[in-house]
């Protein structure tokens, strides 16, 4: 007598991808910007905060809530004031 044909198990459900980080934020600093330095801390509105880990210094005209972009290039993260050709190299730090 034949063997009943028995049914392959189930497949595992397959978990969902991580969402990838993303390569670009925008966002607005929370207070006033009037250049950085190694060591400073830039807090946006959303709360995070970045802190400048390339050792160039700038000053600039203080701005009030600028808006920012952050770019991930490779392990780096660069922060720029829109507008402007001001940009730093900066890593995201707890609150």
């Amino acid at each position: 007598a034949a063997t009943p044909a028995v049914p392959p198990p189930p497949a595992a459900p397959v978990a969902p991808a991580a969402p990838e980080a993303p390569e670009e934020i925008h966002g607005t600093v929370s207070g006033e910007i009037g250049g950085w330095r190694l060591g400073n801390i830039i807090q946006l509105q959303d709360g995070s905060r970045w802190k400048v880990i390339s050792d160039d210094r700038l000053g600039f005209k203080t701005r009030s809530n600028p808006r920012v972009t952050l770019k991930k290039s490779y392990f780096n993260w660069w922060l720029s004031i829109d507008g402007t050709s001001f940009r730093t190299k900066v890593q995201q730090v707890e609150p």
